[in-house]
């Protein structure tokens, strides 16, 4: 899977700059960024729940989440060096990509998806389909931004 470097602002060269460190922390963790983003997942749906005790995440994804947090820090200390912490703040860090025909499209092709969504809902400009927020601006160069992950390529 894809990780892309979210940091509005930030250059090309800084989000490879990025994007290599974060994914140095996960090589050196012998992790996938699936399975590390996964464990910070479910930290973060843990809490959205209210921390219920009996569905506290795994030490597993414990730990997985803290590889996940690593490596985007280390992405956003990498991509954003020497930045001021006013424009630091607006930085995200390292983010999955999941279907990068859509997370990736320009402007045009995404709202005329978003249409298409709302159109095929039930015609009332009524939707009940949440992809049409996942919409990322801007989108543009981003795909150069993106460094494919795969299993094979593990240490």
């Amino acid at each position: 899977m894809d990780i892309l470097m979210d940091a509005r602002g930030a250059t090309p060269e800084e989000k490879r700059r990025g994007i290599a460190a974060g994914t140095a922390v996960l090589d050196r963790a012998g992790m996938t960024a699936e399975d590390a983003a996964s464990g910070s997942f479910a930290v973060e749906r843990w809490d959205d729940m209210g921390f219920p005790p009996d569905q506290e995440p795994s030490e597993d994804e414990y730990a997985a989440a803290e590889v996940w947090w690593a490596a985007s820090n280390a992405a956003i200390e990498a991509c954003c060096e020497g930045w001021p912490d006013e424009k630091r703040g607006q930085v995200c860090g390292l983010q999955l990509l999941h279907d990068p025909e859509t997370e990736l499209a320009d402007r045009a092709t995404a709202l005329a998806r978003m249409r298409e969504i709302t159109q095929a809902e039930d015609g009332q400009r009524e939707f009940r389909d949440n992809r049409i927020f996942f919409w990322r601006s801007p989108p543009l160069r981003r795909f150069q931004m993106v460094r494919k992950r795969s299993n094979s390529s593990a240490p």
